[in-house]
């Protein structure tokens, strides 16, 4: 198991944002985190990537708890993700961006690049070329001297996660990819969701509203209401469970 969330709880004040949810991820799947606005799923992604400290419960990724991690040790661990609300550095060009994508994977010390040694030439070669590829490979050809800001939003969420790639994860959260997406740039995000699965042999979880989108791609859906999980299971099963219906519409089928 890739990642186990068990009996996590965050509580704000006196507000449990997050009440005892309990979920696990196998390796090599996709699965999807869903549920009305404000049921905690971001706030379960922060605590996964370490921008929460969990009130309690375990955050257990490949055997090793890392609930209260900072962020980059998370980070160098293997899991990287993207944000509900894009976090590119917007002054920055798309090549520059998923190159501090790739900072934690460098290994050149202090010597190396003061003298500018054999190795460390070698590694930034090395570096340079990822860069190029993964620009290439999440569809933005020809456009790493581009300034991020000047994407277009569709754009800028696939830069996110070409960023997010750069560090060579185990895990990639994505936290609501679709989202300012017109109906072919979630069909081309769609395909290149799989393909990272496919490619890399990689573990994905997304929260996403795009339930089409979930439908098609997720194998196992956790469901959460008001800060608890109310349902797991596969597409099929989600889509005729009564308590999602309900979370959903406010009301069962007729």
């Amino acid at each position: 198991m890739v990642l186990r969330v068990n009996d996590l709880v965050m509580q704000f004040g006196g507000l449990a944002a997050v009440n005892h949810v309990s979920f696990e991820v196998p390796g090599k799947t996709i699965c999807a985190l869903i549920g009305p606005n404000g049921a905690g799923k971001t706030t379960i992604f922060n605590m996964i990537s370490g921008a929460l400290v969990p009130t309690s419960g375990k955050v257990i990724f490949k055997e090793k708890e890392i609930q209260g991690l900072l962020p980059y040790k998370i980070n160098n661990l293997g899991i990287a993700r993207t944000y509900q609300n894009i976090n590119l550095f917007r002054s920055m060009t798309v090549l520059e961006n998923i190159m501090v994508g790739m900072h934690s994977q460098l290994h050149s010390n202090f010597w190396s690049s003061l003298f500018h040694l054999p190795g460390e030439r070698r590694e930034e070669r090395e570096m340079m070329e990822k860069c190029l590829d993964l620009i290439e490979y999440v569809g933005l050809k020809d456009r790493g001297h581009d300034v991020s800001r000047n994407l277009s939003y569709g754009n800028q969420r696939l830069l996110e996660i070409g960023r997010a790639l750069a560090s060579s994860p185990a895990l990639l959260l994505l936290d609501e990819p679709a989202a300012g997406m017109n109906t072919t740039e979630k069909r081309l995000l769609a395909a290149l969701i799989r393909k990272i699965r496919q490619d890399y042999q990689m573990t994905i979880l997304l929260v996403e509203h795009e339930m089409r989108l979930v439908m098609e791609l997720a194998e196992n859906i956790f469901v959460l209401n008001f800060g608890e999980k109310i349902a797991e299971g596969a597409p099929a099963e989600i889509q005729s469970n009564e308590a999602v219906i309900t979370a959903y519409l406010g009301g069962g089928k007729k």
